[in-house]
């Protein structure tokens, strides 16, 4: 199993946010931070070294857009394969945290707001 799959499924174990930003850290090989503003994001503003894609971005990572009145879009990510997968699998680990006490509750009454699927 390569490094980012078992980096996944560390992720998808934990229920600590710093730990689950300090295992996508030591996976991609870049410093993360964790936006949570009205749009979410997971993200680096350095390329990790394993995306091949050519081309340059302001942030690389997960996302989902504010889309108003407590409502946030789907997840989005700019990166590919497995990063892509760690960098997703982590966002929703850290969703899964904050909705954690209200879990179970109506979308629109759970701690992120409303997540549209994607």
């Amino acid at each position: 199993m390569s490094q980012l799959k078992e980096a996944i499924e560390t992720i998808r174990a934990e229920w600590d946010i710093d730990a689950i930003i300090e295992e996508v850290e030591a996976a991609a090989g870049v410093r993360v931070m964790f936006d949570d503003s009205r749009a979410w994001a997971l993200y680096s503003t350095e390329k990790p070294e394993a995306e091949t894609t050519p081309g340059y971005c302001a942030k690389y990572g997960a996302y989902r857009e504010y889309l108003g009145g407590g409502v946030r879009g789907a997840i989005a990510c700019n990166l590919t394969g497995d990063l892509g997968e760690l960098f997703t699998a982590a966002l929703r680990q850290i969703e899964a945290i904050y909705n954690g006490e209200t879990a179970g509750l109506e979308s629109w009454e759970q701690a992120t707001g409303v997540l549209l699927n994607d």
